[in-house]
């Protein structure tokens, strides 16, 4: 069996500017100076990652639980946009064609499933029997390969059975060391040479080509 790993931001769901208002909404309180610059640096670290990256380099003080706040009110804030988050193009018809070769499907984040879960029910496309999302792993984010092996070993394959759909270079770094298939897609905030770097088996300029992706994924 073939197995397909999507993540979720950037990959799945626009999710850029929500999550750019969240934590902008959620920050307020210490900063009004969070910028899509500092989102983007802090990619592949989860929520609370990012703020810490954004606090430290602020040099503005805080503790630990001070985070952990913040990243419950970022996540907080956008469960209740889920309405406002686009699903990408040609996910639904890729979901699909995967569900008729009777692949495994899971989805991948650092992100918090608070923030995933409404969007997924809202667009009716809850489909993945397997999640792994910062709520449920307590191990090395992305671009470390620690996610992805998880995910892996809960839906009972090998690395090299799994395909992996990412939008950024740190995912697709963390695809790579997971001995997978990496399949990059240019739907995030990312450019082409961006993913390029970091090597990815193929680049898709959208998810809207199922018939070029599944060609590749079972030829």
């Amino acid at each position: 069996m073939k197995a397909v790993i999507f993540d979720w931001d950037g990959t799945l769901a626009d999710t850029f500017h929500i999550a750019l208002a969240s934590f902008q909404k959620a920050l307020a309180d210490y900063s009004k100076d969070f910028t899509e610059d500092d989102l983007k640096k802090g990619f592949g670290g989860g929520v609370k990652g990012v703020i810490r990256l954004f606090l430290d380099e602020k040099g503005i003080s805080h503790s630990e639980s001070d985070i952990d706040a913040i990243a419950q009110r970022k996540t907080e804030i956008q469960s209740k946009m889920a309405k406002d988050v686009p699903i990408l193009p040609g996910v639904r018809d890729l979901i699909a064609e995967l569900k008729k070769h009777n692949c495994g499907l899971a989805l991948c984040s650092s992100n918090h499933a608070g923030a995933i879960k409404p969007v997924l029910k809202h667009n009716d496309i809850d489909v993945f029997g397997v999640m792994v999302t910062a709520d449920n792993f307590h191990g090395k984010l992305k671009p470390e390969p620690d996610m992805f092996l998880e995910t892996a070993k809960k839906m009972s394959v090998s690395p090299a059975e799994c395909y992996v759909f990412e939008d950024s270079p740190m995912g697709v770094r963390a695809g790579k060391d997971a001995e997978m298939h990496v399949i990059a897609v240019e739907t995030g905030p990312f450019s082409k040479q961006d993913l390029e770097a970091e090597g990815p088996n193929v680049i898709f300029p959208s998810l809207e080509k199922t018939v070029n992706i599944t060609d590749y994924i079972f030829s």
